[in-house]
């Protein structure tokens, strides 16, 4: 994961972030950041600390409280949980008359599971306490984890996360205020239309829902669109979220409802009614880990039907995209939005009514460009573009679901 080259005021020091390093899963997941001293004079080389080897660096992580040398050749000091050492010659460059700072409090282990999940025995192993202290956790609704068959499950995503956001220090790095001005996530054409019509400089990068919470948790957006189905609720998005952003600073707010089904060629609504007449015919496929794939696959397994039997042909990456391919004859059906039925004039065949949200972090929905958003989307213009989709209901634009 690359790093942009930022400035951090560190005591009176002007360091500049480098570089960071991702350590193999065998060896857990620790984050390090790597500082180089800006235009200090390189007179007083850094020694190694003893005993700790110099081209290993999780080894590093230990208690090193006291004043520890930077190398302006000045004699000044720098004070806190500083790592100070000599790296390989491929990067010595970098390091040698440098700094490493540590950014997350404690090591990963993940090597002995290699599903999705923890077990609690597992999870205990992390933390390095009882199975006990675990439980506790559990009962107090201080960690994130499912149930199952009566046993209990933790997400490993989840934890991940949830370390992350308990993690203290220096927050330099995934502060908010730093996150690319971008939204992410699933494609909606009234919000690609507000984008660029509330002058809020706000750019956008639609790559399916599960695709932007994955970037959403990376920092690498200001906030992300979804709608992901929850059958075992039928609700929308809630779960997921409260599964992966449970602690975090987030809020998921309500930007519109949505009307989707089958979209066909005009007269043949009596033809494909529905799922079940879907086997044999071309339908669009959705990206994978988009909420319309998503959707899509849970109401071909409700009707007892094997993916095997429809022929995917033709994938799309947007709404736009699967309502064109069948205006353009290319696929017979796709699971798109009744407001592009119409707007193709191609036949519709209703299905459900679906929630799209955004996952914003709470400090952006502040920023500028969210309030000018925001603003314009409680304009007369909005409301007037929203009326004039069919199946749009905006009623509920800014009502908070979950807030981490």
């Amino acid at each position: 994961m690359e790093v942009p080259l930022v400035f951090l005021p560190l005591s009176t020091i002007p360091l500049a972030v480098t570089g960071m390093e991702r350590l193999g899963k065998r060896q857990g997941y620790l984050w390090v950041i790597t500082i180089e001293i800006v235009g200090a004079p390189a007179t007083n080389p850094v020694e190694a600390l003893p005993g700790i080897p110099s081209t290993s660096v999780q080894d590093a992580f230990g208690s090193l409280p006291g004043r520890w040398p930077h190398s302006n050749g000045q004699g000044a000091t720098l004070k806190g949980d500083l790592l100070n050492g000599q790296a390989a010659s491929g990067h010595s460059s970098v390091f040698r008359y440098g700094i490493m700072l540590r950014i997350l409090a404690q090591v990963l282990p993940m090597e002995f599971s290699t599903g999705e999940y923890l077990t609690t025995r597992e999870v205990a192993q992390l933390l390095r306490v009882k199975e006990r202290k675990v439980y506790d956790l559990v009962a107090r609704e201080q960690i994130p984890c499912t149930k199952a068959t009566g046993k209990l499950l933790f997400p490993k995503v989840a934890i991940e996360i949830w370390l992350a956001s308990n993690r203290t220090g220096p927050k330099t790095v995934g502060n908010p205020g730093t996150v690319p001005n971008v939204i992410l996530g699933s494609h909606d054409p009234l919000l690609e239309w507000a984008l660029k019509e509330s002058d809020c400089a706000i750019a956008s990068h639609f790559g399916g829902s599960v695709d932007g919470l994955e970037r959403f948790a990376q920092k690498d957006g200001i906030a992300t669109g979804l709608h992901i189905y929850e059958p075992e609720t039928g609700g929308w998005n809630i779960d997921v979220i409260r599964q992966r952003f449970a602690g975090q600073d987030i809020a998921l707010v309500e930007f519109c409802w949505r009307q989707r089904g089958l979209i066909v060629q005009p007269g043949k609504e009596t033809v494909i009614s529905g799922i079940a007449d879907l086997p044999g015919r071309r339908v669009v496929k959705r990206v994978t880990g988009t909420g319309s794939q998503i959707l899509l696959d849970q109401l071909i397994y409700r009707e007892g039907i094997s993916p095997s039997a429809i022929d995917f042909s033709t994938e799309a990456h947007t709404e736009t995209e699967a309502a064109s391919a069948v205006l353009e004859g290319l696929t017979d059906a796709a699971l798109g939005l009744k407001a592009l039925a119409e707007r193709y004039r191609l036949g519709f065949v209703p299905l459900i009514r679906e929630r799209f949200d955004l996952l914003i972090y709470r400090r952006s929905w502040f920023e500028p460009s969210l309030q000018a958003l925001t603003q314009f989307c409680a304009s007369s213009d909005f409301y007037a573009k929203a009326k004039s989709l069919a199946g749009y209901d905006t009623r509920g634009l800014g009502t908070v679901h979950f807030n981490g």
